[in-house]
This record gives C-alpha cells, structure tokens and sequence, in this order.
C-alpha cells in the first residue's frame, strides 16, 4: 500500500493545466449568482426596495429601485462572503504537511 504522502497519486494529474485563481472566481461567482436567485424583496412605506437573502444572517440592502437594491445587494454578499471566509478559516486548524 503507498502513502498518501508518495507523489505517484500526483503523476496523474500533472500535465492539467488548471489557473486555480480563475476556478476559484468561477466557483464564487455561480455561488453568488445562486445565492442572488434566493434574494427577497420588499417595498417600504417610503418607496424604498428593501433586499435580503434568507439564511444569510445580517445581510441586507435598500434601493430606490430594485434594480439598484440588487446591485447593493450583490456587493453587500461579496462583502459578507469575504468577511465569513477569511473568520472560518482563521478558525480551521493548520495542517502540518
């Protein structure tokens, strides 16, 4: 049996030319645009569109329109999303490697 640390398990893999920076956008992006799908919207008593997506706790917008509530509303999320990435992973354990 080869350790899980042996480079063999690698050899498949190293002539994939993958820019990992661009997946990793990708990724973020069709998670946005999913999240986005999600967002529910409600005018208040001033005219004002208020936006929120369920289940992201604190996350929220206002706009004159929808059209501009969307749009605070996508920047709030890439917002929230960079604040709870970088707190999780100041909490996950390092591997030692």
């Amino acid at each position: 049996m080869r350790s899980l640390r042996s480079p063999h398990w690698i050899l498949p893999f190293r002539n994939i030319n993958l820019n990992c920076e661009a997946l990793i956008v990708a990724i973020s992006l069709e998670y946005l645009n999913a999240a986005m799908e999600k967002a529910e919207y409600e005018q208040m008593e001033d005219g004002r569109i208020f936006a929120t997506i369920p289940r992201f706790d604190g996350l929220w917008a206002v706009g004159r329109t929808q059209e501009e509530a969307d749009k605070e509303l996508f920047s709030a999320l890439k917002g929230w999303l960079h604040v709870h990435t970088k707190l999780v992973s100041s909490l996950r354990p390092r591997l030692a490697v």
